[in-house]
């Protein structure tokens, strides 16, 4: 049987579907060969979409729905992977939560003796405790919008879900604007590093950024 364009296209997203989903269940033996092999796995069939994506000037409407399902199951499958008690998000919580507080998340020390009354069960773990907040104000207020719905690490994950499914929308819109192969959109959500970027963040991103910032801070005191 020849495999048509569409069909490759779902053969690859299959593919991808189950090297994702054990991905996610697996989440917690990140350095464990098999979790390895089966991100690399996908990292690869995904560059093979992308040449199909290129192949092709357009696909049915079927095949692109069919696709934005299959990147929603394993989107859903990192949702549900519960964060690190080091986890960057809870430090996002914490920010959110001291700005509605009346606090400034750039002046506020975590550690502090004295914010302790501040914090939540999510925050007091949180990572760089000595630290103040390292993200721009752009991303504060971001946080701030977020925690005013409801303060926890889960309302995080699907703040960042909605922006997701918003740039989908907005891609396609823009595709369909410039006479563009809708299909495109796939590649935004197929990428394999979007399901995992978007909903975990290690120690390792803050205490780069907090060690950046710690740095700044010091250097424009000293002047």
């Amino acid at each position: 049987m020849r495999l048509t364009p569409s069909r490759r296209l779902y053969l690859l997203g299959a593919v991808l579907l189950v090297a994702l989903t054990f991905c996610a269940r697996e989440f917690d033996s990140r350095g464990a060969p098999a979790f390895i092999v089966a991100f690399a796995a996908a990292g690869v069939v995904y560059l093979l979409a992308v040449r199909e994506f290129s192949s092709a000037s357009s696909f049915p409407n079927r095949a692109i729905v069919v696709g934005l399902v299959l990147a929603a199951v394993w989107h859903v499958e990192f949702l549900r992977v519960p964060p690190g008690v080091d986890d960057d998000v809870h430090r996002y919580v914490w920010d959110g939560r001291l700005q509605r507080l009346g606090y400034s998340p750039y002046v506020v020390i975590p550690s502090d003796p004295a914010a302790q009354r501040l914090h939540t069960a999510e925050t007091r773990g949180l990572n760089n405790p000595d630290l103040p907040s390292p993200y721009p104000a752009g991303a504060q207020l971001f946080f701030r919008a977020v925690t005013a719905i409801h303060e926890s690490v889960f309302a995080f994950k699907i703040a960042f879900a909605v922006c997701e499914v918003a740039i989908v929308l907005l891609l396609i819109y823009l595709l369909r604007g410039n006479r563009r192969g809708t299909h495109w959109v796939l590649a935004f959500a197929w990428n394999p590093l979007l399901a995992i970027c978007s909903y975990w963040s290690r120690s390792s991103h803050s205490r780069a950024a907090g060690g950046r910032w710690q740095q700044s801070l010091s250097a424009w005191r000293s002047r």
